[in-house]
This record gives C-alpha cells, structure tokens and sequence, in this order.
C-alpha cells in the first residue's frame, strides 16, 4: 500500500492527504540520439468531511431556566487525513449569535470542544449548531472542508405554587 509506480502509472492506494503535491513524470529514451522528456501535474486532495455530533448534557434535552447546560460537540478525522491540520469549532445559536466555545482539544483523530451556557435564559432556547471547518496547516494541495452538527435546547419554566394561608 502507499504510491505505487508501475508500467508508468501512478497509483495511491490508500490516498491520504499527505499525497497532495506536484508529481513530475520523466522518460528517457535512449537510441542514437538521447531524448528527454517530461511532464509535470499537481494531485489535489480533498479533505474528507469529518463526522460532527453534539451530545448535551440534560435529561431529554429539556433544561429548567436558570440551569448550566453544557454541549459537546465530537469531531472525528478519517484517518487518511494524516497531514498536519487546523480544526476549529464555530458555536452559533439562536438568532445566529455567536457563542464562544473552548479551543477543540485532540485526541488521536477525534476532537471535542465544549460549549456551556450559563444561568439559561429563554433566550437561550433554541438550535445550537457547532460548524468545524478543517483546513490543511501548510499545502497548497489539499482543499479543506467543513462539518457541522445542529442540537435544539429546549427550556422549562418552573412554577412555584405558594399554599397555605401567610402568617
């Protein structure tokens, strides 16, 4: 597995995104006269899309007001991607505010980055959606993508019920 040459074709197998490059094919013949020649060509790789969830932590997504509610959002690399990356993490919410989540943290080829809504407020509630644009550290040869999860926050107001008579 890896680059293979043979009978003058170029084969990838697997492809990986470290493959993105120019490739120069050159012939010699040699006769009488001795002739050169050769081509040059850029292997463009494209990234793949990474898997995106986002898990949150409240029973059936439904939070009092007032309650911290964290969200998760997993991101996993195919492992072909084995060139050095940027992953980042975007965290929009209701009304296409901008939340700031943290920094995602690595591990192996998955990531996570962790968003917590603090105190929540009705307008709070509402989709989350957590893009993770991966784009390539240093090549001109790689197209980076994008890949997003989408969670709904719902909220429940609490009632308290005052009883009895006041003394």
């Amino acid at each position: 597995s890896g680059i293979i040459v043979s009978n003058g074709v170029l084969t990838f197998n697997p492809l990986r995104t470290s493959y993105g490059g120019q490739y120069t094919c050159q012939s010699v013949v040699t006769s009488l006269n001795i002739s050169t020649a050769s081509a040059i060509t850029n292997v463009i790789v494209q990234f793949p899309t990474p898997a995106v969830s986002i898990i949150a932590a409240i029973p059936s997504q439904v939070a009092p007001i007032g309650s911290n509610v964290t969200l998760t959002c997993n991101i996993a690399l195919d492992p072909s991607v084995d060139s050095a990356v940027m992953v980042n993490t975007t965290w929009i919410g209701p009304g296409g505010r901008i939340y700031n989540g943290t920094a995602p943290n690595k591990n192996g080829f998955s990531y996570q980055s962790i968003l917590t809504l603090v105190s929540l407020k009705t307008t709070d509630v509402g989709a989350y959606n957590c893009s993770v644009p991966v784009t390539p550290a240093n090549s001109l040869y790689i197209i980076s993508t994008t890949g997003s999860a989408i969670i709904q926050v719902l909220a429940q107001l609490v009632t308290i019920t005052a009883t009895g008579s006041p003394s």
